[in-house]
């Protein structure tokens, strides 16, 4: 059995996930503001950061008809988790009261809906399977968006679980999960970590270490990347 029921898995508690999902204090407001009325903006991803809160920008749609906007913001307590509950631009300008008069002219056109939801996460597991059960995705890592690495790891789970599964027999599918789970469990944990390291390298509050944090961005040269970790793993390649 193959737990990918997310991150209220009832498949989870099987393995000895006894663990509750934990709320982070933060929830994320989703909107789309058309292109015409941001031409002058970058293509590129834009994040722009500040004290307990961000925003990311990129676009979307054939010809990136709409830029998307993800607005990280405090959240005191949550009550219903949905991906659909709506907020209002009002709600969602006033989250950024006081911010450069650029990020909320975008805000100011911003269209209906606005989503929000709370965010959440959970420890790593120490074990993901037992038997021939095993998961996979949400229901063993949740993560924080941070990294924006949530779906990807799901695909990465789901690669390397087929691999060691191709051509198992019967007999010893047990052993099969057991290879996927050590070939996934250490890189899946660092990025549920580094997701919890973004949010606290982007809510920095004014002062020296937000300015060491923006000059080490400033000076970081074209091209290169310090999450090629990330992004050069190979699912169908790596040792399993």
């Amino acid at each position: 059995m193959i737990g990918s029921d997310g991150i209220h898995s009832v498949v989870r508690p099987c393995v000895g996930g006894l663990d509750k999902p934990r709320f982070s204090g933060s929830a994320a407001y989703r909107a789309l503001v058309p292109r015409k009325f941001v031409e002058d903006l970058p293509i590129d991803v834009t994040n722009r950061m500040g004290p307990d809160r961000h925003v990311v920008s990129y676009f979307i749609g054939r010809q990136r008809s709409h830029l998307n906007l993800v607005c990280i913001s405090p959240e005191d307590s949550w009550e219903t988790e949905s991906w659909t509950e709506q907020g209002t631009v009002e709600d969602l300008y006033a989250r950024f009261e006081g911010w450069s008069p650029e990020l909320l002219s975008l805000l100011a056109r911003v269209e209906e809906p606005v989503f929000r939801w709370a965010l959440y996460d959970r420890e790593p597991l120490e074990r993901w399977g037992i038997g021939t059960t095993t998961l996979l995705g949400d229901a063993c890592h949740p993560m924080l968006p941070f990294m924006a690495q949530g779906s990807c790891q799901a695909i990465e789970d789901a690669v390397v679980l087929a691999r060691c599964l191709n051509d198992t027999n019967t007999s010893d599918v047990a052993l099969s999960l057991r290879r996927y789970e050590n070939a996934r469990q250490g890189r899946t944990a660092q990025v549920q970590t580094s997701s919890l390291m973004n949010r606290d390298l982007f809510h920095m509050v004014d002062g020296q270490e937000q300015k060491d944090r923006d000059l080490f961005f400033s000076l970081t040269p074209p091209g290169m990347s310090i999450l090629d970790w990330v992004y050069e793993y190979d699912a169908l390649t790596v040792a399993v």
